[in-house]
């Protein structure tokens, strides 16, 4: 299976959205890093996750949005929406072992919902090669490869909290030394 040396996520949006100065900012910061990984000969794709799991309101008008990252000079090659991340419920809950698997199978159960860090362990395994899954391909001629050996995620702080408990599912799994290529740029 080809690989690019890092999967990046960035600009991560839910669908009641619209383009605001937190996306602008991760841009700038993705940029950045592109910059740096061409000096470097580093491989890369670059990952945009739409939150449509979690939002009821549909106002985030997609292709407006990555238009508007392209304007500033990051381009998605892949789009990856979070609805799509429930559909490996099941293969994550198998993964998993002990005390944090039946208190997130117990609040599955219990909500009819996954909870953000749990899809977030999924969308982190995708990125790394785990899970295949269907992409939206924002380049339809890229020949470039969805997975990474390594993930570079960049996100707004408020989200700290929640990819920690998404690496503690992960540690859970037999792919706890996977959390060792997940690195995080947080502002």
């Amino acid at each position: 299976m080809k690989k690019v040396d890092y999967n990046i996520e960035f600009a991560h949006i839910y669908t009641n959205e619209n383009f605001c100065e937190e996306h602008l900012k991760a841009a700038r910061i993705a940029q950045k890093k592109i910059d740096d990984f061409r000096l470097k000969n580093i491989t890369y794709v670059t990952t945009i996750l739409i939150d449509n799991y979690n939002s009821t309101d549909r106002i985030l008008d997609i292709d407006k949005f990555i238009k508007k990252l392209e304007k500033i000079g990051v381009k998605s090659d892949f789009v990856v929406f979070e609805a799509d991340l429930a559909n490996y419920k099941d293969k994550c809950l198998e993964l998993m072992n002990g005390k944090i698997k039946k208190q997130y199978h117990k609040y599955i159960e219990t909500n009819e919902k996954c909870p953000c860090s749990f899809l977030v362990s999924i969308w982190h395994l995708a990125r790394l090669g785990i899970f295949q899954m269907r992409l939206f391909v924002n380049k339809p001629q890229t020949k470039t490869p969805f997975i990474g050996k390594r993930t570079l995620t960049i996100l707004p702080e408020r989200y700290r909290s929640i990819e920690k408990k998404a690496l503690d599912i992960i540690k859970s799994t037999k792919y706890l030394k996977e959390v060792e290529k997940m690195e995080y740029i947080f502002f």
